[in-house]
């Protein structure tokens, strides 16, 4: 009897020993994850930092790629910069490098998309359409009709009734306030939205910061390429007008565009030149950070005046 007590007495204290073993053990499991998670977002937070620092710095009167901004954030994307234990890497974007949706027509969303093929067939986005007009048609009028305040939806378009497997969205039909939200809208996937190896994404080429003016020295050729224009150029003569633009930029003065235009076609309207500047006033710092195999990532909007004094408007961490 004593015997199997004491029996008894060892299995309980061998029960207690393991239950607190194993709690020892998750509680340093956690402790760990704390730890790296903490790490990685001192790291994410030091190149956001040193994002700010490169745009603050900037008092240039135009901004283009070969700056210190562009430059040296851009060789963190290769070679991420190591602070203690962890490391980090900033990418540093002009948003008016990109197509304004909401300044945007149907007819330069549909010149982008085609432009920048999105991979619209690839993902089965479009269903049982090539890549081309139609893909691109089709994306173009539901974004548009996602804008809009009317109800009445474009012939591919999409209102409120092409909403019926998205449960919680709807057009918004007004402005979009932040560029993710064309994620809500019908057909467009992360795919699309993010670049692949091979082309850009949604987000890189489309923006809702700015008054729909374009920075000549940050957009892309397939951004500058889809706004109509010049007015009565052939194909051949405005494939000519965009090779001899791009030999010309960066443009490092204010004055530089006038001088371009006056060399090539001094009666190029009034209206196609003024969509185009050599400077921006909003940009886009997405900074992330990682610790072992936890990454975190902030993103912050800088907004810029004409005299180089920078604003902080939003900073967003995730997770």
């Amino acid at each position: 009897m004593v015997l199997l007590t004491v029996v008894i007495f060892l299995i309980l204290l061998l029960g207690i020993f393991i239950k607190m073993s194993g709690e020892a053990g998750l509680q340093l499991k956690i402790d760990s994850r704390v730890n790296d998670v903490f790490q990685a977002k001192m790291a994410a937070r030091a190149g956001a930092s040193l994002g700010i620092c490169l745009l603050f710095r900037d008092t240039n009167l135009v901004d283009h790629l070969m700056e210190d901004w562009a430059q040296i954030s851009s060789s963190t994307l290769a070679n991420p910069l190591k602070l203690k234990d962890s490391t980090f890497k900033v990418k540093i974007s002009d948003e008016l490098g990109k197509i304004n949706v909401n300044y945007a027509d149907e007819e330069t969303l549909v010149n982008l998309f085609e432009k920048t093929n999105l991979g619209i067939n690839e993902y089965g986005s479009i269903i049982e359409e090539k890549i081309g007009r139609i893909g691109s048609t089709r994306l173009a009028e539901r974004i548009l009709d996602y804008i809009d305040t009317d109800e009445v939806p474009r012939p591919l378009g999409s209102e409120a009734e092409g909403y019926e497997n998205l449960p919680g969205k709807r057009p918004r039909n007004g402005p979009m306030l932040d560029i993710n939200e064309l994620l809500n809208i019908p057909g467009v996937t992360w795919e699309m939205f993010v670049a692949s190896a091979t082309r850009p994404g949604l987000s890189d080429i489309l923006t809702v910061y700015g008054d729909g003016l374009i920075n000549l020295n940050t957009a892309r050729r397939e951004v500058l390429e889809s706004i109509p224009g010049p007015p009565g150029y052939s194909e051949e003569k405005r494939r000519s007008y965009f090779d001899a633009l791009f030999k010309s930029i960066p443009m490092t003065t204010l004055l530089a565009y006038p001088v371009f235009l006056g060399s090539f076609d001094k009666f190029i309207p009034k209206s196609y030149y003024e969509k185009f500047i050599v400077y921006s006033t909003w940009f886009k710092i997405e900074a992330t950070g990682k610790y072992r195999n936890v990454e975190n990532r902030i993103v912050v909007l800088i907004r810029r005046d004409r005299y180089g004094h920078c604003k902080i408007e939003r900073s967003v961490e995730y997770p």
